[in-house]
């Protein structure tokens, strides 16, 4: 393994641009290979396809595809605490809202469905955070794939709760209603 610090261009008097390439040995392998880059803007590579062309991202992986039908990805993000229901991985939406740097604005967290040791039904939640409170879940995909907005999946395929009259409103060029 080996971690190498390289010159991301050409250096001048205050200007010298560097990225580091970190490379590591497979089992059974005998060379290294690149695994992980910082380019000197500040943006990192993992995996394939390493190079100087700007992707315009902070992050890029890359690698083969992996199916979440194989229970694969190219990212994991997990709890490590006790199993139970309701515990899972969550990825945040933010930014600055005027008065604080890092404001959660949105948020999508994957979690057991139940309490059962080795049973591993999962659900996918999105919550959204109103002014003044803390993000609320607003719907939910349960393991069997039913959709529930304003409330769990109740075991219909699309289940929606308002506190309002309307709940739902569909439009469309044509004025002939919905078919």
């Amino acid at each position: 393994a080996s971690i190498i610090v390289d010159a991301d261009g050409a250096h001048g008097d205050d200007d010298k641009p560097t990225r580091m390439e970190f490379y590591t040995t497979a089992d059974g392998g005998s060379s290294a290979s690149e695994r992980l880059r910082i380019q000197s803007d500040g943006e990192i590579f993992m995996g394939d396809g390493f190079g100087s062309a700007n992707r315009s991202t902070i992050l890029s992986i890359c690698g083969a595809h992996q199916s979440p039908a194989g229970v694969m990805a190219h990212v994991g993000i997990y709890a490590n605490d006790s199993q139970a229901a309701d515990k899972g991985g969550s990825i945040s939406f933010g930014g600055q809202d005027g008065s604080t740097a890092k404001q959660t604005f949105s948020a999508i967290l994957g979690a057991k469905e139940n309490s059962t040791s080795g049973n591993y039904s999962g659900y996918m939640s999105f919550f959204t955070r109103p002014n003044g409170a803390v993000s609320a879940e607003r719907m939910r995909i349960d393991s069997s794939g039913h959709v529930g907005i304003g409330m769990t999946p109740s075991g219909i395929r699309l289940d929606v709760t308002s506190t309002v009259n309307d709940i739902a409103r569909f439009s469309g060029a044509n004025s002939g209603g919905i078919t």
